[in-house]
């Protein structure tokens, strides 16, 4: 019974971005917590591990990798008092969940107060369905950090849509942030038709003051 109303309280959550997502995390936490309680007790101490590369991931704990934990997981990142280096961890472990999530991810896409975090919910629009990883994707190149616009650029490119979605490219290329403005040529050069390239638009990049956009530009034009 307790695991069938963690279930319900599941498919409560949004399937796009909405005011309720918070509150229907509050709800599906509760019923899990009822459901799982040393599971939802583990996840709330769990500490990431630091990896090779010098970042910290949940890659080792059992507890963080059981599907159950997911509301917990989601709870712990927007309620708790993490830094920001866990928090981008546990965001991390909201890019292995199911669409039935993709309401809160995308919730904290626009209302985050972490660049890492919200570039970390960029990613998870890369296999989200087509509506709503499109209202995060003019979200995100919108955003204020450099960080999140460069990941929403470079995720357009992964996405099998990534042709339909083109038009959200072009604006890229006059970014005021170099990294924003190279990535937008690697990803129109990856997906974009030749019409596209030939936009004055593009052209002009060749005279960019970063010696970067130039040369990439000067590729996808060869």
């Amino acid at each position: 019974m307790k695991r069938l109303l963690l279930v319900v309280a599941l498919l409560l959550l949004p399937s796009s971005a909405s005011a309720d997502a918070f509150a229907d995390l509050d709800s599906a936490y509760a019923a899990g917590l009822d459901a799982h309680p040393e599971l939802f007790a583990a996840v709330a101490v769990a500490q990431p591990r630091t990896t090779r590369a010098g970042t910290l991931r949940f890659y080792a704990d059992a507890h963080m990798l059981d599907p159950a934990a997911t509301p917990a997981i989601a709870h712990r990142l927007v309620h708790g008092d993490d830094s920001d280096d866990v928090r981008r961890a546990l965001a991390e472990r909201l890019l292995r969940v199911d669409s039935s999530w993709d309401g809160l991810r995308l919730r904290l896409l626009t209302t985050d107060t972490s660049d890492a975090v919200r570039a970390m919910m960029v990613a998870s629009l890369r296999t989200m369905a087509p509506a709503p990883a499109r209202e995060g994707l003019e979200a995100a190149l919108g955003d204020k950090s450099s960080r999140v616009r460069r990941e929403a650029v470079a995720v357009v490119a992964r996405r099998p849509d990534a042709a339909d979605l083109v038009p959200l490219l072009i604006p890229a290329l006059a970014d005021a942030a170099p990294d924003v403005r190279l990535q937008a040529v690697r990803s129109l050069d990856a997906v974009a038709p030749a019409e596209v390239l030939a936009l004055p638009a593009f052209g002009a990049l060749l005279h960019d003051p970063d010696p970067r956009v130039v040369k990439a530009t000067r590729r996808a034009l060869e």
